[in-house]
């Protein structure tokens, strides 16, 4: 009497035939909602609105909210934290062209008007082909029944037909590298996109 053949085993999914869903297929669902979750948190964040003032054009974030601070063409902030929150603005330097010297006269203003001003840097760059300079510095806010709070702000200083104008982007030091790192997927942060919406006359 011969021997039975012994019994072919084939290659199976891990799982299969017990009920259970293959791993491989676990991770595959978790990868995909997190992809998914990235795609619409920043479609979500990246959303903006577009503003033109005096043949200025500038975009903010669609959930921030438009605002009225004294001596800006235009202004807008986050409607969360008060005068401690993330803020951008668009405000005339001085009539000059000169943007050194526009530079200057910001700097000066901004020592008489803010407490615990300091700055941080300036350097040149080129804004729309051109000729432009940003001043990074800090200042502190008080708050009434809290702690003050660090802010941090970036203001870019351009001219445009014979007139300087200033982009002031500020917010509280403790998100300031959050709203000025690049994310994914465009590589851009809200810094970015603020200021490559920035159009002058």
């Amino acid at each position: 009497m011969s021997a039975a053949a012994p019994a072919r085993r084939g290659f199976r999914l891990p799982g299969y035939g017990t009920g259970e869903e293959p791993e491989w297929t676990v991770l595959a669902t978790v990868a995909i909602a997190l992809i998914l979750g990235i795609l619409v948190q920043n479609a979500v964040m990246g959303a903006s609105r577009t503003v033109q003032v005096q043949g200025i054009t500038l975009s903010y974030p669609a959930n921030w909210g438009s605002a009225r601070d004294a001596g800006t063409l235009f202004a807008a902030r986050d409607r969360f934290g008060g005068a401690a929150s993330a803020s951008v603005s668009v405000a005339p330097v001085t009539e000059t062209a000169d943007v050194g010297t526009a530079t200057s006269a910001r700097t000066v203003a901004l020592a008489d008007r803010l407490v615990g001003f300091h700055t941080e840097s300036t350097r040149r760059v080129t804004l729309g082909g051109r000729a432009a300079a940003q001043l990074e510095y800090a200042y502190v806010v008080a708050q009434t029944g809290s702690a003050p709070v660090l802010m941090r702000g970036i203001d870019t200083i351009a001219s445009s037909g014979g007139k300087t104008y200033v982009l002031s982007f500020v917010a509280p030091a403790e998100r300031f590298d959050e709203l000025t790192a690049a994310r994914l997927p465009r590589l851009s942060s809200t810094y970015d996109d603020i200021l490559g919406s920035w159009r002058l006359p």
